[in-house]
């Protein structure tokens, strides 16, 4: 952990955490979605591939299982007013918030 990590309050980690990503990402469109390559699941060694979504300065994003990154995680999209109905991958339909899955990489 850094030596600025270790001086916040332990009450005041959340905020610190909220101004990072809010910083990070604030302000920035969303330019490309898709799931992630076969080959870079790989890479990381995971088994399931999670949605990858690129911003407009080439960073990407992607739900990850845990903080140490042992594999792909779901991502989980919530709307609201209006009840929608959104097809998810593979053919499934939920109502309100829609569960995008992770899938398998084709293994070599």
């Amino acid at each position: 952990m850094s030596n600025k990590l270790k001086s916040i309050e332990p009450n005041e980690i959340r905020r610190y955490w909220n101004q990072e990503a809010s910083d990070k990402l604030k302000g920035r469109t969303i330019v490309k979605v898709e799931y992630m390559s076969d080959d870079l699941a790989n890479h990381l060694d995971w088994y399931k591939i999670p949605i990858v979504m690129t911003l407009d300065n080439g960073w990407r994003i992607y739900p990850q299982q845990d903080d140490e990154g042992n594999d792909g995680g779901a991502l989980f999209i919530e709307h609201t007013g209006e009840t929608e109905t959104h097809p998810s991958f593979p053919n499934e339909v939920f109502l309100k918030s829609s569960v995008m899955p992770n899938i398998t990489p084709n293994r070599q």
